[in-house]
């Protein structure tokens, strides 16, 4: 309701990969679990020393464990929810070719490449998911790989039309290059 366009990134990626992206998909926010605060914080430094005219996005942390340490230039989830507007004025798409999410590829033989979802491609794919996977009213969808994987498949959004719960297990560690 907002005009944003959703866009899942592999935070498996390193710092310099994600800055590339965030370019690239021109983000004004970035909401990111604090256990990957510094690897979001290293992408914004690196988006911002490329190029001094690019605004870097918004930070907003999503706090797993309280802790009396404030985070600069950023803001807290919850926080930030509480201090929104009922009354805000909706942002409807123009069309329904409008972009919803941008979905990047894994990047395995090459750079990620983004893959732009219209609002009724990923409507069409919603409610082929539910009624391919005869899913009844309220199904709950345990979520055991990271979403960013497979957003494409509009799994989620065809839960919360059928009323669903998403349940996703929270990853510990991220393992790739990264962290050899």
């Amino acid at each position: 309701m907002a005009g944003a366009v959703l866009c899942t990134l592999n935070m498996c990626l390193n710092s310099s990969m994600i800055s590339t992206l965030l370019i690239h998909s021109e983000a004004k926010i970035i909401f990111v679990d604090q256990q990957f605060l510094q690897l979001a914080q290293e992408a914004i430094y690196i988006l911002s020393s490329k190029n001094k005219k690019t605004k870097p996005p918004l930070l907003v942390v999503i706090i797993s464990e309280k802790s009396n340490k404030s985070i600069p230039y950023t803001y807290e989830y919850e926080s930030l929810l509480e201090s929104g507007h009922t009354d805000f004025a909706i942002r409807w798409p123009i069309t329904e070719f409008d972009r919803i999410s941008i979905d990047y590829t894994s990047g395995t033989t090459s750079r990620p490449k983004g893959v732009a979802f219209s609002h009724r491609g990923a409507y069409l794919n919603s409610i082929a998911t539910f009624l391919v996977h005869e899913m009844s009213t309220l199904p709950i969808y345990l979520w055991t790989l990271p979403t960013f994987h497979c957003n494409g498949w509009c799994m989620i959004w065809g839960l919360a039309a059928m009323g669903g719960t998403n349940v996703c297990l929270r990853t510990q560690k991220c393992i790739s290059k990264r962290n050899i």
